[in-house]
């Protein structure tokens, strides 16, 4: 929706996976750009932070000079390791068969590392995981 409101004004919307819980940590001034987001969730590590759809081979030198601009200011605002990748659409999918296990987590009602140690819990993951793929 957003990709087919903005494109007919220039501006390609590019799909985007964040690898990590973010919580907004200041509101501050955005004029000031004190706009903060904090992590969460410890880093994977050997894993990009971010991962973006790279442009097609028919992007302008302007959207490439803007996605590099992009890259350059997420990794200097906090360090944050950034992917571009082809194929955004298979990470996006291998996120959303890894949080399946938020939901068997909300029903147990005990924290990840104690409901991933139980066999049952486990299994409960795997049967989402498998109605996902069919």
């Amino acid at each position: 929706l957003l990709a087919a409101a903005l494109e007919p004004h220039g501006v390609r919307v590019l799909p985007t996976m964040v690898n990590f819980n973010v919580v907004w940590s200041s509101y501050g001034d955005p004029e000031a750009g004190t706009l903060s987001i904090k992590r969460c969730t410890p880093p994977k590590i050997g894993l990009p932070c971010i991962k973006i759809q790279s442009l097609p081979k028919d992007a302008t030198d302007a959207q490439k000079k803007n996605l590099a601009a992009i890259v350059e200011a997420l990794k200097a605002k906090g360090a944050l390791r950034i992917g571009l990748t082809a194929d955004i659409r298979a990470v996006q999918y291998s996120k959303l068969l890894v949080n399946l296990q938020s939901a068997v987590n909300a029903l147990s009602r005990v924290p990840v590392p104690a409901m991933l140690a139980q066999r049952g819990y486990r299994l409960a993951w795997r049967g989402l995981i498998l109605e996902a793929l069919d």
